[in-house]
């Protein structure tokens, strides 16, 4: 249990980390998610700054709250309360039939859709997990060295598959048949064979 907690920790920080930095790595890939506002939760203008500043600002604080010594489990219980308000607000918007991007990881051109709430409950579990108390605190600086790379590496695998959820789900999405015609591909320099005839000469 103590090692699933770690991977969790990692997991969620990963997670946060990535996500705020999409958001702040510049002006136009924070205006973009203020944007992303509008059509989700119908905010815009100073109301969808304000709001996206604030989420941006809790996402940061996970990171710390979830790595320092002392902060106990206040990191994965503030994922806990911020995924389940994105999980509320991604559904709301599926149900009015919205189809606008989710910025979640930065610019986006893949409409929401139940991946993302997938996505969310699988986030959700690990941060509940994280956040739940253990007889055998799994911190970081308390982990033997083979323990934590291997979490370590079992962390990054997870972060990447989530965040590159829309990705993913694309190479899973079943390929369009492609119809095959019915003429046979003629030789250079001859005429394509048409279909034979089955009627009787007259």
């Amino acid at each position: 249990m103590r090692w699933t907690v770690l991977v969790c920790d990692l997991l969620v920080v990963g997670v946060f980390a990535l996500s705020a930095a999409s958001k702040l790595r510049g002006r136009r890939a924070f205006a973009g998610f203020v944007r992303s506002l509008e059509p989700l939760v119908g905010l815009r203008g100073r109301s969808a700054t304000a709001i996206a500043a604030v989420v941006v600002l809790l996402e940061c604080a996970v990171v710390p709250l979830s790595l320092l010594p002392g902060a106990g489990r206040t990191g994965p219980g503030l994922a806990v309360l911020l995924l389940c308000g994105f999980t509320a607000v991604l559904a709301s918007a599926l149900r009015r039939g919205s189809t606008a991007p989710c910025a979640c990881f930065g610019a986006s051109v893949s409409p929401a859709s139940g991946w993302h709430i997938v996505r969310n409950v699988l986030l959700l579990a690990s941060s509940v997990l994280a956040a739940l108390p253990s007889d055998e605190p799994a911190a970081l600086w308390r982990a033997p060295a083979p323990a934590l790379l291997l979490c370590l590496l079992t962390a990054v695998v997870l972060v990447v598959a989530l965040t590159r959820l829309d990705d993913l789900a694309e190479l899973l999405r079943p390929a369009a048949a492609t119809p095959v015609p019915d003429t046979v591909d003629a030789r250079p320099g001859e005429p394509a064979a048409h279909p034979r005839s089955w009627s009787r000469p007259v």
